[in-house]
């Protein structure tokens, strides 16, 4: 898949994309999406809570670290990537945060 007029580097064999908004960090990497009548906001406490690696994936979705922002899909019930899946310099916890849910 070719994404027009964005930087992106290959990690794990998925794009990467950087985005380049105003509203956003310069270099933030995050979700994207085209229709947005597909997506709906919840403010839910499942978006609040973070997990380690191992653990069990609650619900099924997008998570992204909260220490370097790399994103991951997950399914319900499969455990998290394991700690040497990525590791931080300096060294920071690996905590994965639900970004977008599927049902």
């Amino acid at each position: 898949m070719r994404l027009p007029s964005y930087n992106y580097t290959v990690v794990n064999c998925y794009p990467r994309v950087r985005a380049k908004t105003a509203t956003h960090k310069a270099g933030e990497i995050m979700a994207l999406y085209k229709y947005a009548q597909f997506l709906t906001q919840d403010t839910g406490v499942a978006f609040d809570q973070t997990h380690g690696p191992g653990q069990r994936v609650p619900y099924s979705g997008i998570y992204r670290c909260e220490n370097c922002a790399r994103q991951i899909a997950a399914n319900q019930h499969d455990p998290f990537p394991p700690q040497n899946h990525h590791q931080h310099n300096p060294p920071k916890p690996i905590l994965w945060r639900l970004t977008v849910a599927a049902h």
